[in-house]
């Protein structure tokens, strides 16, 4: 991460790993990184609940107007993201970004870019009124960078997307890792553009139906029992 001391971080992580009795990591990268540092790491990954329809929800005031497709991110506005790729959004669309700066900032260009005309900057949405965004939604991306920090992540809007019925364009990571067969992966620009193409083309109502059952097949609730099934376990 910028301005972080890895070093001193990962003797700080293997300390108070050596200290649980238990560690859980929710994406494949993570397990076996922490496995080649000697942590006996269980894979948890996240999960996602059900959304309401698509036909259930009001198009936001902020996309009346906004040429289509609609290529949504939602989540942070800080160093994660890659300005080529979001570039290569805006040549297929309009890119809608909804959420709000949060940790180290974004690039200069990054920053320039989303104050492009052809982006929609919607701010920070509470957790009840982002169903209604995605519902209107052509297409969900993450456009991150390739960092092992990105790499080894498993982004939670990956299913949140999918449970959207939303076709997905992602970077690798984690979450690419277990749900790649309904994901468009691509990490440079020509492929994200080419990528997003494709996505596009995936609007039918039978592969809508067919990501949102992958996507809540596990839900919170379940990730919540596993660990305190892993837990007990433990203890025994």
């Amino acid at each position: 991460l910028p301005g972080a001391d890895a070093a001193a971080h990962r003797t700080r992580e293997l300390e108070l790993a050596s200290l649980a009795d238990l560690t859980v990591a929710c994406s494949l990268p993570l397990v076996d990184q922490l496995r080649s540092r000697g942590v006996d790491a269980v894979y948890l990954p996240h999960a996602a609940d059900p959304l309401p329809a698509r036909a259930d929800a009001p198009l936001p005031d902020a996309l009346r107007g906004a040429p289509r497709p609609l290529l949504g991110y939602v989540g942070s506005l800080n160093f994660r993201l890659d300005v080529d790729l979001l570039r290569a959004a805006t040549r297929c669309g309009t890119l809608v970004v909804i959420g709000g700066a949060f940790g180290p900032k974004p690039t200069d260009a990054v920053a320039d870019l989303l104050a492009s005309e052809r982006v929609v900057l919607s701010g920070h949405q509470p957790p009840e009124v982002l169903p209604q965004w995605l519902a209107h939604l052509d297409v969900g991306l993450i456009p991150y960078t390739g960092s092992p920090f990105n790499r080894k992540s498993f982004p939670i809007k990956l299913l949140q997307y999918l449970a959207a019925g939303l076709p997905v364009v992602s970077t690798p990571n984690g979450a690419t890792d277990e749900h790649g067969s309904l994901v468009h992966v691509a990490s440079d620009p020509a492929g994200y553009e080419a990528a997003i193409g494709r996505a596009l083309a995936e609007d039918q109502p039978a592969l809508r139906a067919q990501r949102r059952s992958a996507a809540t097949a596990r839900t919170w609730t379940d990730v919540a029992q596993a660990l305190v099934e892993l837990s007990s376990a433990d203890r025994r």
